[in-house]
C-alpha cells in the first residue's frame, strides 16, 4: 500500500516513478563531409563547383558541407546565387577560412551555419567599390546612386543569414558600409569612415554577458583539426575538385539559346534535303553541347538526353516506318520539348521530381526566346531554301533513283495544280498518286481518308501540300 502511495503522489508532482539508471554517455556517431575549395575570384565556375558539391552531398547524405575559403571576392550575382544553394542543403555548412576571406568570400561565409579561421586568416571590407552593375571587383567604379542601391540590397541579404544562422548582423553591416560604426560595450571595433576587416583572434574574441564571439567559433589551424571539432571521421570525408570544365559550361549557360536555334535549324534542314550530311551532324552536335554544358554546370543530368533520343526515336518511327500514324511524331516531340526545357531545371536532391515554377522561369524563357527565332528562320527557310541555287548544290545527283535531284525544283512548280488521289489516310501527312507517281503529301486542312481526290496546291519544302477536291 505504501509503495502505491508513494507511485501515486509521484505522478502528481510530475516525477519520475523509478530512478533513471546511471552510466556512460552514448556518444554520437561519426559525421560525413564534402569539403568544397573556394579559391581566387567567386565568379559563374566557383558557383558551378559549390551547386555541384551541395548536390553531390545531399545525394551522398553527408552530414557536414565545409567551405575551405581563400578568396579576395568576386561577383556579386554568383555570391548570391552561391548563398542560396547553400541554404538547400539540410545539414551542417561551415566555412572554414583558411587564408582570407575578403568582400564576396565575407557574404558566403556570413551564408553558412558555422565560421572558423586559421591563424593567418582575415574576413570583411565587403563594400562593393568595384565592378559592373553587380559585382565586387574588377571593371570600374560604381556610380554612387546605383552603390547605395547595391548596397541597400546587401545588407538586406546578410541581414537575413545573419538572422537565420545566429550571426551578429552588426558585423557584416560594418564590412559593407563605411558609414556603419561597430560598438560593442564601450569598445569602438569599427570606427565610421573605415569598412570592417578582422583578423583570426578578433573575430574569435568573446563579448557581452553572454560571452558570445564577434564571428569566428574558434581559430582551428588546419582542416584536420576542424574534423575533429566538428566530430567528422577523417575517413568519411569527400574533397570535391574542380574539373577543369565549368569555364565551358559557363560559355555554353549564357548561349544555350543558341544552341538550341543552331541544333533545331540544323535538324529542320536535314529533314527537307534528301540523304544524312553536314547539317544534321550540326544539329546533333549542338544539342549534345547543350546538354553536355547544363549537366557540368549542375543542372539537369544526362537522363534529359536520353529522353531527347527516345523522342528522336520516336519522330524517325513516324517520318520512315509509319508516316501519317500522327501518336509517335506527337510523342516523341513532347518528349524532346520536355528534355530541353528540363535540361535547364536546377533540381536538388530530395526535392522531388516536380520544379516549382521559380525553377522553370528561366528555362522558359530562354527557351521561349529560342523558339521564337527558330520559327521565323524555319518559315523563311520553308518559303525560299528549296529554291535556291544553294539547295541545288547541297542535294545528291538522285532520289529514290527516278528523278535527277537537278530538277526536283522544276518538277515541284509543273505539278502545282495537279490532281491526284490519296494513297493512304492523310493524318494530316502521308502518300498520295499525282500525276501517276506516288508522293509525300499534307493535306491542308486536317485528316483525309484513303481514295480522296486531292489538288498540289503549295511546298512545304519536299512534301506536297493538298486539298480534297469536293465534287460539285
Amino acid at each position: 500500500m505504501r509503495f502505491w502511495l508513494i507511485v501515486f503522489w509521484s505522478l502528481l508532482a510530475g516525477a519520475p516513478v523509478l530512478p533513471a539508471q546511471e552510466g556512460p554517455a552514448q556518444a554520437l556517431p561519426p559525421r560525413s563531409a564534402y569539403v568544397i575549395p573556394v579559391r581566387d575570384q567567386i565568379d559563374k565556375p566557383m558557383f558551378y563547383v559549390i551547386r555541384r558539391g551541395v548536390k553531390e552531398a545531399m545525394e551522398a547524405r553527408a552530414d557536414v558541407v565545409i567551405l575551405d575559403m581563400k578568396t579576395p571576392g568576386g561577383d556579386l550575382d554568383s555570391t548570391l546565387k552561391i548563398i542560396d544553394v547553400l541554404e538547400q542543403f539540410p545539414g551542417l555548412t561551415v566555412t572554414y577560412v583558411d587564408n582570407e576571406a575578403i568582400s564576396a568570400g565575407a557574404f558566403i561565409a556570413y551564408g553558412t551555419r558555422e565560421i572558423y579561421m586559421s591563424e593567418r586568416a582575415v574576413i570583411g571590407a565587403s563594400a562593393p567599390i568595384m565592378g559592373g552593375p553587380i559585382g565586387l571587383t574588377g571593371g570600374g567604379e560604381i556610380p554612387e546612386t546605383l552603390k547605395q542601391k547595391v548596397v541597400s540590397m546587401i545588407r538586406a541579404q546578410m541581414r537575413a543569414c545573419a538572422e537565420r544562422y545566429g550571426h551578429n548582423p552588426d558585423v557584416i553591416e560594418a564590412m559593407i558600409d563605411p558609414n556603419q560604426e561597430l560598438v560593442i560595450g564601450e569598445e569602438i571595433l569599427s570606427p565610421k569612415g573605415e569598412l570592417l576587416t578582422l583578423t583570426s583572434e578578433e573575430a574569435a574574441r568573446k563579448y557581452g554577458e553572454s560571452a558570445r564571439p564577434l564571428l569566428s567559433l574558434g581559430t582551428i589551424p588546419s582542416l584536420e583539426e576542424l574534423y575533429r571539432t566538428l566530430g567528422v571521421d577523417p575517413a568519411q570525408v569527400k574533397k570535391v575538385e574542380k574539373i577543369g570544365f565549368e569555364s565551358i559550361a559557363s560559355w555554353i549557360s549564357a548561349w544555350s539559346s543558341i544552341l538550341l536555334i543552331i541544333g533545331g535549324l540544323g535538324l529542320f534542314i536535314e529533314y527537307k534535303t534528301p540523304g544524312f550530311g553536314i547539317f544534321g551532324i550540326i544539329g546533333i552536335t549542338a544539342l549534345s553541347i547543350y546538354f553536355l554544358g547544363n549537366y557540368i554546370a549542375g543542372l539537369g543530368g544526362l537522363e534529359w538526353l536520353v529522353l531527347f533520343l527516345i523522342g528522336a526515336v520516336l519522330i524517325a518511327v513516324e517520318i520512315f516506318i509509319l508516316p501519317g500514324f500522327m501518336i509517335f511524331g506527337f510523342s516523341g516531340l513532347l518528349l524532346m520539348l520536355v528534355s530541353l526545357i528540363m535540361g535547364m531545371v536546377d533540381f536538388y536532391p530530395g526535392g522531388g521530381w516536380m520544379p516549382h515554377w521559380d525553377q522553370l522561369r528561366l528555362p522558359f524563357l530562354k527557351f521561349g526566346a529560342a523558339m521564337a527565332v527558330l520559327a521565323v528562320l524555319v518559315l523563311l527557310l520553308g518559303r525560299y531554301f528549296p529554291h535556291s541555287k544553294f539547295y541545288m548544290h547541297m542535294i545528291p545527283s538522285s532520289v529514290s533513283g527516278e528523278e535527277d535531284s537537278r530538277n526536283i525544283v522544276s518538277f515541284q512548280e509543273n505539278i502545282l495544280g495537279k490532281e491526284g488521289v490519296a494513297l493512304s489516310v492523310l493524318r494530316p501527312g502521308g502518300k498520295a498518286q499525282i500525276e501517276g507517281r506516288p508522293l509525300d503529301v499534307i493535306a491542308q486542312n486536317g485528316m483525309l481518308p484513303k481514295g480522296t481526290r486531292v489538288r498540289v496546291i503549295s511546298y512545304s519544302g519536299t512534301d506536297a501540300i493538298v486539298e480534297e477536291i469536293k465534287e460539285d
